[in-house]
C-alpha cells in the first residue's frame, strides 16, 4: 500500500460550500471512510490466514524435534527441550536485525560530544525529540523510525505504533546507550552460540540411525527456517496497522465533528456490527450508546487483575515460594525483578533487573539487552520473548501464572530457564525499594507479595 493511498485530506467546515454543508450528514461523510477501514481489515484477515499456517507448522516442527531428541538421545523431555533450544540459539530474525540497528544508533549517541547523557536532556517536542543540534543522529534516528514505524507496542490497534510515539523509541535507544556492554562486539558471543549449536546438532545426528539422519537434519533446518519466518510474517503483517489506524483516526475525527463521539478515539470502542447498522440506517444514536458502554467496560478492566481463566476467580497462594512456568531460554539468573506493564515503564527499567511482564512484543526487545532475565505470564518456547532471549543469551521463563500479581518490583528471585522455575529469594528493605519507584499506570493492580 503506497503512502498516497494512506494519505487522507480532511476538509474543514470553512472549506465546504453551502451545498456541501447541506449534504453533510454522519451517514454520507462516514460511509467512505468506514468502507476504507473495513477493506484494510479484510486485507489483514486474508493475509493472516497463511500466517496461521506458518505458526502452526512452526509449533509442530518444534514438538516433533523434541520428541525425536528424546528417543534418539534417550533423555527426558526437559533435557530434550533444552537441547532443541540450544539448536535455535541463533536465528536470523527480523527482530534481531532491528535490534542491531538500535544498538548502532546507541553507539552513535555515545560518540556525540557529551555522549548519550546530553541526548537524555533533549526536550520531548510535539512528537519527535528535538535533535537539531545533532543532525546526523537525527537523520538516522528518523530514518529508523520511518522504516520500522509500524512496529507495535501492544497488539490492539487502539495503542500507538513506533511512528506514533517516536519519543518512546528514542528513550529505548538512550537506555541501550547506557548499558555496560553496548560497545562490546557481539560477534564473539554469536560465534560461541553457533559453535554450541553445531556441537548439539552433531550430538543429535551422531546418535541417529544412519537411515534417519537426513530426516532429522531436515527437521532441524526447517525449524530454524520457520523460527525466522514466523518472526518475519509478524513484522510484515503489522504493516497494516498504519493504514488501519489512520483510517480510524480520520473516521473518529469526522464523527467527533458530527457530535456522534465525545472523543475521536472513541471510534476504537465501537462494535463493527453496530457501526455498520448506523451507516445503513442513518441512526447514529446506537453508536454513541455502545461506545460509552464499551469504553467504560475497558476502563474498569484496566483497574483489575485479568482472570487467568475467563470466568474463574484468581486464586493466589500467599505462601507459594516457587512459581512454575515453561522454559523459554536456558540458563539461570538471580536478581531483583522489575514489573513492566507497558511503554510507560520502559525508561525506568534498571539495568541488571529481571523483566516481569504479562507479555512482550518485538518492540520491547531493547529492554532485553538491559535485563538479567525475563519472566512473562504468557507465551512459550516459540514466543517472541523466548526467541529473543535465546538470541541475546539470557534465561527466560514463560507462561508463569499470576507473575504480575505475585511478584513486586524489588523482589529478588532466581529463575531457571531450563526447568521453567522462578524461586522467590526475598524482598529488600523499603529504603532499597524506593530506588525503584513504581507509578500507578493503566491497568496496574496493587503490587505486593503476601509472603
Amino acid at each position: 500500500m503506497t503512502s498516497s493511498t494512506m494519505s487522507m485530506y480532511v476538509p474543514s467546515h470553512a472549506d465546504r460550500t453551502p451545498a456541501d454543508a447541506a449534504a453533510h450528514t454522519p451517514q454520507t461523510s462516514s460511509r467512505n471512510k468506514s468502507g476504507y477501514v473495513l477493506r484494510v481489515r479484510d486485507v489483514g484477515r486474508r493475509y493472516f490466514l497463511p500466517n496461521i499456517a506458518i505458526s502452526l507448522t512452526h509449533r509442530s516442527l518444534y514438538v516433533l524435534l523434541v520428541r525425536m531428541v528424546c528417543m534418539i538421545n534417550h533423555v527426558d523431555a526437559a533435557e530434550a527441550t533444552s537441547m532443541v533450544e540450544r539448536l535455535l540459539a541463533v536465528t536470523d530474525t527480523m527482530t534481531g536485525r532491528i535490534n542491531q540497528e538500535m544498538r548502532e544508533l546507541a553507539r552513535l549517541a555515545n560518540r556525540l560530544p557529551g555522549g548519550a547523557a546530553v541526548l537524555a536532556q533533549v526536550e520531548p517536542g510535539d512528537a519527535w525529540p528535538r535533535l537539531d543540534a545533532w543532525p546526523d543522529f537525527a537523520r538516522r534516528f528518523r530514518g529508523f523510525v520511518e522504516r520500522h514505524g509500524h512496529r507495535e507496542f501492544d497488539f490492539d490497534a487502539y495503542h500507538p505504533t513506533w511512528i506514533d510515539a517516536p519519543r518512546v523509541v528514542f528513550e529505548q535507544i538512550i537506555g541501550l546507550a547506557r548499558t555496560a556492554d553496548i560497545d562490546t562486539d557481539q560477534g564473539e558471543r554469536i560465534r560461541e552460540a553457533r559453535a554450541d549449536m553445531a556441537r548439539v546438532e552433531h550430538q543429535v545426528l551422531a546418535a541417529t540411525p544412519r537411515e534417519l539422519r537426513a530426516l532429522v537434519g531436515e527437521v532441524i533446518r526447517l525449524l530454524r527456517s520457520y523460527t525466522a519466518l514466523d518472526d518475519l510474517e509478524h513484522y510484515q503483517t503489522t504493516r497494516l496497522s498504519l493504514p488501519f489506524r489512520r483510517g480510524l483516526r480520520e473516521l473518529g475525527c469526522r464523527l467527533l465533528g458530527d457530535g456522534v463521539l465525545a472523543r475521536s478515539d472513541d471510534i476504537y470502542f465501537c462494535p463493527v456490527a453496530i457501526f455498520e447498522h448506523a451507516i445503513a440506517s442513518g441512526d447514529f444514536a446506537s453508536v454513541t450508546q455502545a461506545v460509552a458502554a464499551c469504553r467504560a467496560s475497558y476502563e474498569r478492566a484496566l483497574e483489575r487483575t485479568p482472570e487467568w481463566e475467563l470466568g474463574v476467580a484468581n486464586c493466589v497462594d500467599p505462601d507459594r515460594r516457587t512459581l512454575q512456568g515453561l522454559g523459554g531460554s536456558a540458563g539461570a539468573a538471580e536478581a531483583a525483578v522489575h514489573l513492566v506493564r507497558g511503554p510507560e515503564d520502559f525508561a525506568e527499567f534498571p539495568e541488571g533487573a529481571i523483566l516481569v511482564a504479562r507479555t512482550t512484543s518485538p518492540a520491547w526487545t531493547p529492554l532485553f539487552y538491559r535485563c538479567a532475565g525475563v519472566i512473562t505470564e504468557s507465551g512459550g518456547p516459540l514466543s517472541h520473548g523466548a526467541v529473543t532471549a535465546r538470541e541475546i543469551g539470557i534465561p527466560a521463563v514463560m507462561s508463569v501464572r499470576h507473575a504480575m500479581h505475585t511478584l513486586a518490583t524489588g523482589d529478588r528471585v532466581r529463575i531457571d530457564g531450563t526447568r521453567g522455575l522462578v524461586q522467590w529469594c526475598g524482598r529488600p528493605q523499603r529504603a532499597s525499594l524506593q530506588a525503584c519507584p513504581q507509578r500507578r499506570l493503566r491497568g496496574a493492580e496493587s503490587d505486593g507479595l503476601t509472603k
